[in-house]
C-alpha cells in the first residue's frame, strides 16, 4: 500500500517553537531591540527552515514606554507567557525590582515547570524568578 505523501509530511512537522518577550514600561531598548532581531524578523524563506513564533507581551498596560520614550503596543498578555517554550525577559531601565505582576506569571505552570527556564538580557542586572527545584 502507497503511503500519502502529505500525510507523511505532516507527521514529521513540527510544531514551531514560541518565544515570548515580557515587557514592562522602562524596558531597554536595545534589549528589546535584539529579542526582536533575533526571534522576531520570520527567516524561514531564507533558512529552509520554520522560524520562531514571536509574541510581544504587556506586564503593564500597553503601549509599552521604553526607557527612551519609544512605545510599542504589545498584543499578548501576561497569560501568554505560560503557553511560550522560551521567555525573554529583558531588563526594565532603571527600574530595581521586577513587577509583581511578571513574577507571578514567570512562577505559573507553563513552559518554567515544563523544563525550559526563562531567559533575560543580563546587560544590566538579572533576578531570580524562581526558587530552585
Amino acid at each position: 500500500m502507497r503511503k500519502n505523501p502529505a500525510k507523511a509530511r505532516a507527521s514529521t512537522a513540527r510544531r514551531r517553537h514560541t518565544v515570548a518577550v515580557a515587557l514592562a514600561h522602562g524596558v531597554s531598548p536595545f534589549a528589546l531591540g535584539v529579542a526582536c532581531e533575533v526571534f522576531g524578523i520570520d527567516r524561514s524563506r531564507e533558512l529552509g527552515v520554520d522560524w520562531y513564533r514571536f509574541k510581544e507581551c504587556a506586564v503593564e498596560e500597553p503601549p509599552i514606554r521604553t526607557e527612551v520614550g519609544l512605545t510599542v503596543d504589545a498584543p499578548f498578555g501576561l497569560d501568554a507567557l505560560a503557553r511560550a517554550d522560551t521567555v525573554i525577559v529583558p531588563p526594565p531601565g532603571r527600574v530595581i525590582e521586577p513587577r509583581p505582576e511578571l513574577l507571578v506569571a514567570l512562577r505559573r505552570p507553563g513552559s518554567w515547570t515544563a523544563g525550559a527556564p526563562p531567559r533575560t538580557g543580563c546587560t544590566r542586572r538579572s533576578w531570580p524568578v524562581a526558587s530552585p527545584r
